[in-house]
């Protein structure tokens, strides 16, 4: 098979769904993701997806490690879509996000939350909440594992370098 072929050969959409989700909840905006993929799709088109083509899949897995330990700079999308249940980075481990069978490394809570229009009118909305079933002990341990710094495990749990420091420490292993 020529490296054309193989560029526009259809591939599982699993892996790229969700990490195009994780960026999504993590408050990057469609239009901004879509302009560094150069390519001439939505986001939700390719979400909905079961397939997409192996430049697709490759392009928005450069574009996931660039971005997955960034939070982008729209708290309304990562409102709105962590309503719509899409998870940040932190629940998928680099080694399951392509694999259809896989879970998030925590389960699903929502709460609802009281919001009031610029009207005065109530409604209520439905939030996703993050929550993990591991301690963050062994979120770090699992992230320093996989070969992530002190640094990137901060970022992607949610908490302070020496906090990771400290905890890498209980474990007795060293960190860089």
């Amino acid at each position: 098979m020529s490296s054309e072929d193989e560029a526009h050969e259809m591939v599982d959409a699993t892996g790229t769904r969700r990490r195009l989700q994780a960026l999504l909840a993590n408050g990057h905006r469609a239009k901004d993701l879509v302009a560094a993929l150069g390519v001439h799709t939505s986001c939700q088109r390719i979400i909905r997806s079961e397939k997409v083509s192996a430049v697709i899949r490759d392009c928005v897995t450069q574009l996931y490690g660039e971005l997955e330990n960034r939070l982008g700079p729209s708290d309304l999308a990562r409102e709105r879509y962590r309503g719509l249940g899409y998870l940040s980075p932190m629940w998928w481990d680099p080694d399951i996000i392509d694999d259809p069978d896989a879970e998030p490394a925590g389960i699903r809570v929502y709460m609802k939350i009281r919001v009031e229009d610029p009207q005065g009118g109530i409604r209520y909305r439905r939030v996703l909440v993050d929550v993990v079933t591991e301690t963050r002990v062994e979120r770090v341990a699992r992230m320093h594992r996989l070969g992530l710094t002190v640094d990137q495990i901060a970022v992607r749990i949610g908490t302070r370098v020496r906090y990771v420091r400290r905890d890498l420490a209980e474990l007795g292993v060293s960190h860089r």
